[in-house]
C-alpha cells in the first residue's frame, strides 16, 4: 500500500474517532468543571491540600456536635446569602436581562426552600429524605465600598469565549473583578461554549479570594428559554452553587462504587446520568444499586437535566449548614439585600390559578401589583423544553392556552419584580 493510501486512511480513521467524540461530546457534556478545577488549582497551589483538610475537619465537627440538630426552618433561622451577579458578554444575546436573572435566583430560592412544584412524588422513597435546606439568596443591596447597588455588575468585552481557567474573574483579563468573597456570593455569568455549563469553587478556595464563586454559562442562566436546551431551569446554578457549599458530585467523582460524596443518606452510584434515567415507576437502578429505590438521579448533585433534578438530601443540607457556620460565617456580615427575590410564600397562597386540570382556558387571579404592567407566561413540559409562552398585562386574567397536548407542564408567570411557578395538567 502507498505512503499516499496510508495517510489518506489515517486521516479517515482521525475523521471517524473526531466525529465519534463530538458525538460523545455532545451526549455527554462536561456540565460541570468544578471537580478538574479543584484539581488544578491544588496542583498549582499546593498549600490548598492542608486547608482543605483542615476544612473538613471542621465540617465533621460541627456536624458531629449538632447531629440531633433538625435543620429545618421552624428550628433554625433562614440564612440569606447575598449575591452580585457578574455579567460579562461581548453581544447582546450574552448580556442576559434583569428578569433572567430574578428568574435565576428564583428558581435557587425554591430548589434550596424545597418549594419546586416538580418534587419527587410523597409516596417515592426518596421523598422522606428530602429536606429544605433553609437558605435563601438575594441581590445585595450594598457595593463593598458601602455604595447602593442592583447587586448586578455589566462588563462588556473582547474575550470571545472563556473556560474554566479563571480569566473571567478578573478585569486584566477580559473579565470582572469578584467582590469581596467573604461577603458575597459572586455568579459570573459569561460564554462558556456548548459543551461546559459552569464550574465552582469549593470553601477551601475562600483563601484565594480572587477566584472564590461561580460561574454559569449565558444560555444556562436562569429561565432561558430554549437556549439551554434541557438545561434551561436554572439548575445549572443550584448544582454549582451546591459546590460552592461543599456538596460533591453524588457519585463520589470516581467510576467505583466505594467512592463517597462525604453524605450518608445518598446512595452509592457507579457514575454520573445523563438526561432523565429509563426508570420504572420512579426507580433505577446501576453497578452499585441492584434494587430499588436505586440511585438518586433526581438528585440536584447529579448530571441529569433540569426537569429531571428535584431534591437535596438531609445529609447534604447538614452538610451545607455546617459550611455556613464555619468556612463561610462572613456571608451574614452587614451586607443587605435587594428586590424581592426570597421567597414570599404568602403572595404565593393567594394567587389562585384554576381550573387544574385544564383543557382551553385557564384563569389567574391574586397577583400582586408590580412595578411593571405585564406578566410573561411560559410552559414547559416534562423534558424542559418550552411548550408555550404568552404576555397578559390584567391583574385577573383568563388565558387561551393555546394547542397544547395531553400532559403535565411547569407553568411559570413572571417579570422583572415577580416570579412563581404552578405543575398545571392540561386534559383533553
Amino acid at each position: 500500500m502507498s505512503n499516499h493510501s496510508n495517510i489518506k486512511n489515517l486521516l479517515l480513521l482521525f475523521i471517524f474517532l473526531n466525529s465519534n467524540v463530538q458525538i460523545l461530546l455532545a451526549q455527554n457534556p462536561e456540565k460541570c468543571a468544578t471537580v478538574s478545577v479543584a484539581k488544578r488549582l491544588a496542583d498549582e497551589n499546593p498549600a490548598l491540600i492542608d486547608i482543605r483538610k483542615q476544612y473538613e475537619k471542621d465540617i465533621q465537627q460541627w456536624i458531629e456536635n449538632n447531629k440531633s440538630l433538625r435543620l429545618s426552618e421552624d428550628q433554625e433561622a433562614i440564612k440569606t446569602i447575598p449575591v452580585v451577579v457578574h455579567v460579562v458578554y461581548k453581544n447582546t444575546t450574552e448580556n442576559i436581562s434583569n428578569s433572567v436573572i430574578t428568574s435565576q435566583l428564583n428558581v435557587l430560592n425554591k430548589d434550596f426552600r424545597k418549594l419546586n412544584t416538580d418534587m419527587v412524588p410523597s409516596s417515592h422513597p426518596f421523598y422522606t429524605i428530602a429536606g429544605d435546606a433553609g437558605i435563601e439568596f438575594c441581590l445585595a443591596s450594598v457595593d463593598p465600598s458601602g455604595n447602593p447597588t442592583s447587586g448586578i455588575t455589566r462588563t462588556s468585552t473582547t474575550v470571545s469565549r472563556f473556560s474554566d481557567d479563571e480569566k473571567v474573574k478578573s478585569s486584566a483579563t477580559g473579565g470582572a473583578n469578584a467582590w469581596d468573597t467573604k461577603k458575597y456570593l459572586n455568579l459570573w455569568v459569561c460564554d462558556l461554549g456548548s459543551s461546559l455549563l459552569g464550574y465552582a469553587t469549593f470553601p477551601d478556595l475562600n483563601a484565594f479570594p480572587s477566584v472564590d464563586g461561580v460561574v454559569i454559562g449565558y444560555q444556562y442562566f436562569g429561565l432561558s428559554g430554549t437556549i439551554g436546551g434541557a438545561n434551561n431551569l436554572g439548575r445549572t446554578a443550584t448544582h454549582e452553587i451546591g459546590h460552592w457549599l461543599d456538596l460533591y458530585h453524588i457519585w463520589g467523582d470516581e467510576p467505583d462504587c466505594d467512592a463517597d460524596d462525604e453524605v450518608t443518606d445518598t446512595p452509592k452510584q457507579a457514575g454520573e446520568n445523563y438526561s432523565c434515567p429509563a426508570a420504572s415507576n420512579g426507580f433505577a437502578t446501576d453497578a452499585c444499586t441492584g434494587s430499588n429505590p436505586g440511585i438518586m438521579y433526581q438528585n440536584y448533585m447529579d448530571y441529569t437535566d433540569d426537569a429531571c433534578m428535584s431534591i437535596f438530601t438531609n445529609g447534604q443540607i447538614c452538610r451545607m449548614k455546617a459550611v455556613l457556620n464555619t468556612t463561610r460565617t462572613g456571608l451574614f456580615t452587614g451586607v443587605r439585600c435587594s428586590g424581592t427575590t426570597a421567597v414570599n410564600t404568602s403572595i404565593a397562597d393567594k394567587i389562585r390559578i384554576y381550573p387544574n386540570p385544564v383543557n382551553h382556558y385557564i384563569s389567574i387571579e391574586g397577583l400582586p401589583q408590580t412595578k411593571q404592567p405585564y406578566f410573561n407566561v411560559t410552559f414547559i413540559n416534562m423534558l424542559g423544553k418550552v411548550i408555550y409562552t404568552t404576555q397578559f398585562s390584567y391583574k385577573d386574567a383568563l388565558l387561551e392556552l393555546g394547542d397544547l397536548n395531553t400532559g403535565t407542564y411547569i407553568m411559570t408567570i413572571s417579570n422583572d419584580d415577580f416570579y412563581t411557578t404552578q405543575k398545571i395538567t392540561v386534559v383533553k
